[in-house]
């Protein structure tokens, strides 16, 4: 097997992981080696999402489109006869569960794993799949993530893609001075070691120091009001799910110049913010703006078919019920491809592979797992009348 089809050793980081995950990975037989399919038998895919807490705001969307594409599989017939199950953990926007929800995932038979959603939920998960030797969909963005992540592919935006078309549309607003604001756990640490130094090489001056909040909190004014202190005319959160909401209230509360940057956004944090939703801007993906593209984007036929289905099905369109079924969508393209044998998904993956992503053209090979092409990502804003949103100016 070459190099382009088989995963370079892992780091010990990766291999050994967190105690819980190196402790997981005594009781994980390995699942990828060889596994057969009796006629009709279903092809399982795990998938560890939050329905429950801080983050539930993305993994009930994901969840949502995921199960969207898996039952339009399994009404046209399956997969060569067979059927598509979704076997779902909800690991509770918690480390610690997630970890154990894949442990249980990845002792049964499955063909792969999606999610889970957010950078600090992922690292322990990182060890284990590796381990079993199975494929890992993850719907994380904070990382831009490689052959050192092993089994690990990704779709979606990624924080690094974001920052720098924050950057671009903060250039063009001639800012130059912005505060930065990351949260304590694993989300915010990676934002730090990627997002933030992007920032400091860019021109644009990060003042009144990194200001640290605690995703478990509820207010940040003292550190907005730290920043802008120091002058800063915008800040950049680099946090997910809850602080988000409560970002942009302080935001709005204590009249802070310009806009917040965020990493992401959803219906329903924008529901949460009501009016306080006018000062945020974020770079996401083009499925929250679907129908203001232009009709030559390279993006509009690929976000049509999950548009059409998820229009007719009342489910939510946005850039996490896209990824969710779009994560579906590349399993089935796998499989399709090869089987449903975890390694040669895996080679297939690592051979230069093109997924059919919904949102974003991606190229994955034996160095790239991630593979987000910077141009189908979009700067938007939030209309505050109709709070929708629109292609920012």
């Amino acid at each position: 097997m070459d190099d382009r089809s088989s995963p370079k050793p892992l780091s010990r980081r990766y291999v050994l992981g967190s105690g819980a995950a190196a402790a997981a990975m005594l009781v994980l037989p390995c699942t990828g080696l060889a596994q057969t399919y009796a006629a009709g038998e279903d092809y399982t895919l795990g998938v560890i999402l939050s329905s429950t807490g801080p983050l539930a705001v993305l993994g009930q969307l994901e969840i949502k489109g995921a199960q969207l594409r898996a039952e339009q599989i399994n009404a046209a017939g399956g997969i060569n006869g067979h059927m598509i199950r979704l076997d779902i953990f909800d690991n509770k926007s918690d480390p610690q569960s997630t970890v154990s929800g894949a442990r249980g995932l990845l002792s049964k038979k499955i063909v792969g794993l999606i999610g889970p959603e957010s950078t600090g939920l992922g690292t322990g998960v990182i060890p284990l799949v590796n381990a079993a030797k199975i494929p890992n969909l993850s719907l994380q963005g904070g990382i831009d993530l490689t052959d050192e992540h092993g089994y690990v592919f990704g779709i979606q935006i990624t924080g690094s893609v974001v920052v720098k078309a924050t950057i671009n549309h903060m250039k063009a607003r001639g800012i130059k001075k912005i505060g930065y604001l990351s949260t304590s756990d694993g989300l915010g640490q990676a934002g730090d070691r990627f997002g933030l130094p992007l920032f400091q090489e860019s021109g644009i001056e990060v003042v009144g120091g990194k200001q640290t909040i605690d995703p478990a909190g509820s207010d940040y004014s003292t550190q907005l009001a730290a920043v802008r202190s120091a002058g800063a005319e915008a800040v950049f959160l680099w946090g997910t799910g809850t602080p988000a909401i409560i970002a942009a209230k302080a935001f709005k509360a204590l009249r802070m110049p310009g806009s917040l940057y965020l990493l992401n956004l959803t219906i329903a944090q924008i529901t949460a913010m009501g009016d306080a939703v006018d000062a945020i801007l974020v770079a996401q993906t083009k499925a929250n703006v679907h129908d203001q593209l232009a009709p030559d984007d390279p993006i509009a036929p690929r976000l049509k078919p999950f548009v059409d289905a998820a229009t007719k099905a009342n489910v939510p369109i946005d850039s996490f019920s896209s990824a969710g079924y779009g994560a579906v969508v590349v399993f089935e393209d796998a499989i399709r491809k090869v089987g449903p044998n975890p390694q040669k998904i895996i080679e297939l993956w690592n051979s230069g592979y093109e997924p059919p992503a919904t949102v974003a053209r991606v190229k994955w090979d034996s160095k790239i797992h991630q593979g987000f092409n910077p141009l189908d990502a979009v700067i938007t804003a939030v209309d505050p009348k109709t709070m929708k949103f629109r292609i920012a100016k």
